[in-house]
């Protein structure tokens, strides 16, 4: 959320979450990333600040920026605007391996 790599950005607005909120959303995130397992807590509480930042800040979509995240998040149990990074990354992974495997069967 802090990185160089949120300046790159360059089509979009990116607009921080409040010092505190990083600081939960970071030890969520470093949790998630030790133990591999998401808890009913950590959706909860991420669920509840995400239309909280929609509200205040005039948010249009929540990045899900971090892949850990998709252990909380998935098209079933998320109702605020999403974009997953993480299945976005995945799909232009399969997208290049499908690609490759036509090219090479020509």
């Amino acid at each position: 959320m802090e990185s160089a790599q949120v300046g790159e950005v360059n089509a979009v607005e990116i607009i921080p979450s409040q010092p505190h909120e990083m600081d939960y959303i970071h030890k969520a995130y470093v949790e998630l990333a030790r133990t591999g397992v998401g808890s009913d807590e950590q959706r909860r509480n991420l669920t509840t600040l995400a239309p909280a930042l929609i509200k205040r800040d005039g948010v249009d979509t929540v990045i899900l920026a971090r892949t850990d995240l998709a252990l909380l998040f998935n098209e079933g149990n998320t109702d605020f605007p999403y974009i997953d990074c993480a299945a976005l990354r995945l799909q232009a992974m399969l997208d290049d391996l499908l690609e490759e495997s036509s090219l090479n069967s020509r």
